[in-house]
């Protein structure tokens, strides 16, 4: 059984199969606007984390790819453990170019990596050159021997900076020859997970790029969270340092991506964690009480992802704790979905409510003001959804004998006995009430609260990966 959706195939034949965001429109949108824009440029994905960057970037690198374009995809949150940038990035620039883009001049490129080398060369410290020189003991030699030494160091960095120079002259030239022979081709060299890397390295690389590959015929396109990079730059220079100025160095222009159409991705969620098979079960088709949980779960869940505005790692986990508390439920069992998706989300997001709520002297009133404040009233009262969830919480403490779901009923018949209500709202409290009062359809039945946080607090026995479903 699937605990963690897998990363998403971007087959080359077809790169939006399994394009469960509907990004396919804006991935070729950008896609025209590159092979459109003039180079040298430094183009960024802004997103937050977890909303389906890395997805974009790979199906935008085959998108281009499949329009016979040279391309390059670079993940650098996995190269960086290396000392240097550069060289993590020229090896995987190399491994692309001698296995899949003919296109582009080999005879540059090799040229192109002699001079990275020399670029990459660090200078020896001084007192490394001083005793590679002989001289093991500095306080027995005379200053004018020091000052001879310390002459030659200087000829010898001066002429370090100078080859150094010459190198990063000749880096250029050669990958300004890199995309053809004297042609107008482009080489996009696509970098994702900027934002996951080590600050040093992820700035260092930065400004590798900026220096010494502002060349005609290079596109980079940087994928980032531009909030969670300024971060990364002030860990560096200070809080009070200006991170976004210093950003805008590096990029010439800044797309933000559409916002995730998170009813789809739950849809793909509940099929890869097979809950349709545990509610498909035929005990559960034919109970006229248990059949329709399944449409209660899926239409609770993203009225309450859309409302929180969760990314999508977090939807993926919480469909997998879902999964775990729901298939340790007997097959003729209700999972109250409502309130488990809605006690889910406590958990994790208002965890001091959650444990309030649970402990059996404790009042109803907390959690249905949290759902209220969740979901302002006039879409609340046309939501079928937050009436099972309100009714579910009223239910489960009747069930504990708790006064506070007796007091809450109480003080909606009085509001339904007014005239001074809405239809809507008259009709909103009428199925809350009817759902608290019977919310298993069945006669003398309530909701079972301490078994339900049973398998809930089970579920925390677990820890859930958080490199899944998209990288970023």
């Amino acid at each position: 059984m699937a605990y963690k959706a897998k990363e998403i195939d971007v087959p080359k034949d077809n790169p939006f199969k399994y394009d469960r965001l509907n990004r396919k429109e804006e991935v070729l949108n950008i896609s025209t606007l590159l092979q459109n824009i003039s180079s040298p440029i430094v183009f960024s994905i802004n997103a937050p984390w977890g909303t389906g960057k890395s997805t974009f970037l790979r199906m935008l690198h085959m998108n281009l790819i499949n329009e016979e374009n040279n391309a390059i995809y670079f993940s650098a949150w996995e190269t960086d453990f290396a000392r240097d940038p550069l060289l993590a990035f020229l090896g995987e620039i190399n491994k692309s170019i001698t296995s899949q883009n003919k296109k582009l001049n080999v005879e540059a490129w090799r040229n192109a990596k002699k001079a990275g080398g020399q670029i990459i060369k660090r200078g020896l410290p001084i007192a490394i050159k001083l005793a590679t020189m002989g001289v093991l003991d500095l306080d027995k030699i005379t200053e004018e021997e020091v000052s001879k030494l310390m002459e030659t160091y200087s000829n010898d960095l001066i002429k370090e900076y100078e080859e150094r120079k010459t190198a990063i002259d000749d880096f250029k030239e050669n990958i300004s020859k890199l995309t053809g022979n004297g042609n107008d081709d482009t080489l996009y060299i696509i970098i994702d997970e900027l934002d996951r890397c080590r600050p040093t390295y992820a700035i260092e690389l930065l400004e590798r790029i900026k220096h010494l590959f502002d060349v005609k015929g290079i596109v980079f396109v940087l994928a980032l969270d531009r909030e969670q990079l300024s971060c990364s730059v002030k860990g560096i220079y200070g809080r009070e340092f200006e991170a976004r100025g210093y950003l805008r160095r590096f990029i010439d222009i800044e797309y933000t991506l559409n916002e995730i159409q998170e009813s789809e991705y739950v849809d793909y969620l509940f099929d890869y964690f097979e809950l349709n098979k545990f509610y498909k079960q035929d005990y559960r088709t034919k109970s006229s009480q248990l059949k329709s949980e399944e449409s209660h779960l899926k239409n609770v869940l993203k009225t309450l992802i859309s409302h929180n505005k969760l990314p999508l790692r977090d939807i993926e986990q919480l469909m997998a704790k879902l999964k775990l508390v729901i298939i340790s439920t007997k097959h003729n069992e209700f999972t109250y979905p409502a309130l488990l998706a809605f006690l889910l989300i406590t958990k994790e997001y208002h965890t001091e409510l959650y444990n309030d709520f649970i402990q059996k002297d404790s009042s109803a009133e907390p959690l249905l003001d949290l759902l209220k404040k969740m979901i302002p009233e006039d879409q609340r009262f046309e939501s079928f959804q937050c009436a099972l969830i309100e009714g579910y919480i009223i239910s489960s403490k009747l069930s504990q004998k708790h006064p506070s779901g007796q007091q809450i009923l109480d003080k909606y018949d009085k509001r339904l006995e007014g005239d001074e209500i809405s239809r809507t709202e008259r009709q909103y409290l009428d199925k809350v009430k009817r759902i608290a009062e019977n919310p298993t359809g069945g006669i003398g039945r309530s909701v079972n609260l301490d078994h339900l946080v049973q398998r809930i607090e089970m579920s925390k026995q677990f820890n859930f990966a958080n490199n899944s479903v998209d990288d970023d």
